[in-house]
């Protein structure tokens, strides 16, 4: 298997041993195979030699050049994405420029591989030799608004902005339980467990809607945790309708989507919204419950 792309960190993966991020990223090599194409230069970062305890910076680049046999790797897989999977994929750029892309992203599809994950994001978009890069990331399970640069100058501005908090991200969700407070900020405490400390993660959020049983929100997430908005409403016992996770397991899907991104670029203020999707719509028909924001 051939292998020849270029990744930014991002703050996930800051302090994050380059061995793990391979693993994590692009598979789950023995560690003395990871060694040896390290020290052959095969993954560099910022095109230079590193050890496999190397732990990565924000913004560092990292270059794989792979070609290696399957029986080189454990957990075999490679993804090739269908004529179909392009032409969805292309169907779901809400916006784009020389700069970069929005994306309308799909429930059920991640964002980009995974050991766990075949079709992504990232490998449709790169399938004929595109270099997109990734600045942020949406769960697997959760649609909307995804933010992709097409160039290295853009994925360093737009991820310092991420990185400063400077870009706002707003989210749909339906909640299990009526939810009584009107509007509030969430602070919550999560442990990171490469930097062995907590994690400040604070949500602002907004009632749409509610009855006995459901509850609309709408959510701002000032920082951006790993499944902050999911663990949060968990942890105050109304979780997210359809979360496999922090939830009961339902056949629904989950109930959480990103509909509003705000950042600036070049000097002008840049503010993207989507319609609420159709099963998102669906659900809250059944459920007898509406949405009064306009525009949906």
């Amino acid at each position: 298997m051939i292998i020849n792309n270029d990744y930014l960190v991002l703050k996930d993966f800051e302090n994050t041993r380059i061995d793990k991020w391979i693993k994590l990223n692009i598979n789950k090599f023995p560690q003395s195979y990871i060694e040896k194409i390290l020290r052959k230069k095969k993954i560099t970062v910022n095109k230079k030699k590193v050890l496999a305890s190397y732990n990565l910076k924000l913004n560092d680049k990292i270059y794989v050049r792979l070609n290696y046999k399957l029986s080189e790797k454990k957990d075999t897989f490679k993804y090739v994405p269908t004529k179909k999977d392009i032409k969805d994929i292309c169907k779901d750029i809400l916006y784009q420029n020389e700069d970069y892309i929005v994306l309308l992203k799909p429930s059920g599809i991640a964002v980009q591989s995974g050991t766990k994950t075949g079709k992504n994001v990232i490998d449709i978009l790169n399938y004929k030799n595109n270099k997109f890069f990734i600045v942020h990331r949406l769960d697997k399970d959760t649609s909307g608004l995804l933010l992709i640069a097409k160039n290295r100058y853009t994925a360093r501005y737009l991820s310092e902005q991420f990185s400063l908090r400077q870009i706002k991200k707003k989210y749909l969700a339906i909640l299990k339980g009526e939810f009584k407070e009107k509007s509030g900020k969430i602070v919550s405490k999560f442990k990171n467990k490469n930097k062995n400390k907590n994690l400040i993660s604070i949500s602002d959020f907004k009632i749409l809607n509610r009855n006995k049983f459901y509850t609309l929100i709408d959510i701002n997430l000032i920082t951006g945790r790993k499944h902050q908005i999911r663990k949060q409403f968990k942890d105050l016992n109304y979780p997210i309708v359809g979360d496999k996770i922090y939830g009961k397991k339902e056949n629904v899907k989950l109930m959480l989507h990103s509909y509003i991104i705000e950042f600036n670029f070049r000097n002008k203020k840049m503010i993207y919204k989507s319609d609420i999707p159709e099963y998102f719509r669906n659900f809250l028909k059944k459920i007898n419950l509406e949405t009064p924001l306009r525009n949906f």
